[in-house]
């Protein structure tokens, strides 16, 4: 109920905005520039792939005073048809000039919520995924050949024969790959085997919230480090003010692009302890080029010896059971906060819901529903406290009147006469408290969660993880909060805190007016069934005093 309580709540919810704000800087602090000796390292490739369509000349072999033992094998140039593999979910165009992609094409998913729009492209500007020896330039150019869903393409490059074998699928959105290096020379070799992806990023997108520290559609730089998945903002990594950055840490077990409902990874499963490096090696107004690398000293490879690394590569939706299913690493790429364990319980119920009625918006009313039913034992001991206080405010306000003159024994006198009568105020804040992780947790999921991604309602409504395009929800949770405050007498507050709380309907409105309409109809619709079961009990409170032979003070 709008009333003193409710402000206590309304000022612990936005003590807690603060704590987490400051603990999402803490954890996730902006990038820092490199020491010289890396940035130094990185310079030379980052002359010679400004563009990734640019195919540099054919591999050549240079091996110093170790003459190779074998020739590389004879060109081969595939058609662009031949470089194409797809499922019914995911459409690839591989590219044997930068050794990447060049469309990660995602079928059922769409740029917009039009009939016509084109199909979701994880790789407008090309991604690349490239193995090399050291850290040193490698070619763009690459030879390839097909053999049924696996394609497999190479360069040798001082010594090395370096290729990749990538599989595609039958169906979903993961594919396996092996990087191998072998040693063509005479002689044994140290190798220090890097992996990784290379793409122009863009950035400019904006933020899908108006609270601080919620998600966003601003693209991420996501890895697990030793087990701990990690997060920075690409367009702050990219806006640094040094000329080209870098970042180390060890022991990566996964890393990739996050797009917010989308995910561009590799998971590498041999390994483990390797170096992490983010890199940026150019940037524009909206975009920056991006390299993301793990390397780890291989030992000594002895002559004619190959070492392999198996990874697995994920291009999809963000789709709980599609991660989990393809590798339960993936899951922790579902960004769903402190509440993780409270906003999963809520996703599985929702999607449960929607299989018998067909739609997310009822789904989240119906979610709503059983949530106000949970916690009515908490707004039913609050309403009594509440009521119970509203019938002793008479004799509170003749304290007040008797001490006005000395406020430090007003308080101690009002304190007292509510021990008396076993009143305590505070007592309107326990339907709160618990529900602020529930309402945290509530937006997590529909913020985050692809299931409500242009997914409609009703009426106006046509995606629920969009805002209202005409700010109807918004007005009328602003209504409906007007409305339980009418209904809701303001017990115990001053003048001064009746006019700040009479502000609060807008101040809500103008908040949600930029939130996904999911989030608003949640808000919307457990106002609504705030003021009705406050209604309901009120009357039946009123009801049981008008009763004979009940005891003065029992409300119950």
């Amino acid at each position: 109920m709008m009333n003193r309580s409710s402000l206590l709540a309304i000022l612990a919810c936005a003590l807690f905005y603060m704590i987490y704000s400051q603990y999402l800087t803490s954890k996730y602090p902006r990038p820092t520039s490199a020491p010289p000796q890396q940035q130094q390292q990185s310079d030379a490739p980052a002359q010679t792939q400004e563009n990734l369509t640019q195919p540099a000349s054919p591999a050549t072999i240079d091996t110093g005073d170790d003459t190779p033992t074998a020739q590389d094998e004879p060109a081969h140039r595939l058609d662009k048809s031949e470089l194409q593999f797809g499922n019914a979910e995911l459409q690839l165009q591989y590219s044997q000039d930068i050794n990447g992609f060049t469309a990660i094409e995602l079928l059922q998913y769409r740029q917009d919520s039009t009939a016509n729009s084109a199909n979701i492209n994880l790789s407008p500007n090309a991604l690349r995924i490239w193995n090399t020896v050291g850290l040193e330039p490698y070619p763009y150019s690459v030879k390839a050949k097909r053999n049924g869903n696996t394609l497999t393409s190479w360069y040798v490059k001082d010594g090395w024969h370096v290729s990749q074998e990538i599989t595609f699928p039958e169906r979903g959105y993961g594919l396996d790959i092996t990087f191998r290096f072998k040693n063509i020379g005479t002689k044994d070799r140290e190798l220090e085997a890097t992996i990784g992806f290379e793409e122009r990023v863009n950035y400019a997108q904006s933020s899908s919230g108006f609270l601080p520290g919620l998600p966003t559609n601003r693209p991420q730089i996501v890895s697990q480090v030793r087990g701990e998945t990690e997060r920075e903002d690409l367009e702050e990594f990219c806006r640094d003010e040094q000329d080209m950055i870098q970042r180390s840490r060890s022991s990566v077990e996964m890393f990739g692009y996050d797009r917010h409902y989308f995910i561009s990874t590799m998971l590498i499963e041999d390994l483990r302890t390797a170096t992490f490096r983010t890199m940026r090696l150019s940037s524009a107004s909206d975009s920056c080029l991006m390299r993301l690398a793990a390397s780890q000293r291989q030992g000594l490879v002895a002559a004619q010896e190959e070492v392999t690394i198996a990874a697995r590569l994920y291009f999809g939706p963000k789709v709980l059971g599609e991660l989990e299913a393809f590798d339960p690493r993936l899951g922790e790429t579902l960004d769903l906060g402190w509440f993780s364990s409270i906003s999963l319980l809520l996703l599985r119920i929702i999607k449960w819901l929607y299989l018998y009625v067909g739609n997310y918006g009822l789904a989240i009313i119906i979610l709503t529903i059983l949530i106000k039913i949970l916690f009515y034992p908490l707004t039913h001991q609050s309403a009594v406290s509440m009521h119970k206080l509203k019938t002793l405010q008479p004799q509170m306000n003749e304290l007040r009147e008797r001490y006005k003159k000395n406020p430090r024994e007003q308080q101690m006198k009002l304190m007292e006469f509510m021990r008396q009568h076993k009143v305590n105020p505070m007592k309107g804040c326990l339907p709160f408290l618990p529900q602020i992780p529930v309402f945290f947790a509530f937006y997590r999921v529909l913020s985050a969660s692809v299931e409500l991604r242009h997914a409609p309602f009703y009426g106006w409504i046509v995606d629920l993880s969009a805002k209202d395009p005409y700010y109807i929800a918004p007005i009328l949770m602003g209504v409906s909060i007007f409305l339980q405050q009418r209904l809701t007498p303001m017990t115990g507050m001053d003048k001064n805190q009746q006019r700040i709380m009479l502000f609060m309907p807008i101040i809500f409105s103008v908040m949600m007016l930029s939130m996904p309409s999911g989030v608003v109809i949640y808000v919307l619709a457990q106002t609504i069934i705030s003021v009705a079961q406050q209604q309901w009990i009120t009357r039946r409170l009123a009801a049981a005093n008008k009763k004979p032979n009940k005891t003065k003070g029992d409300t119950t």
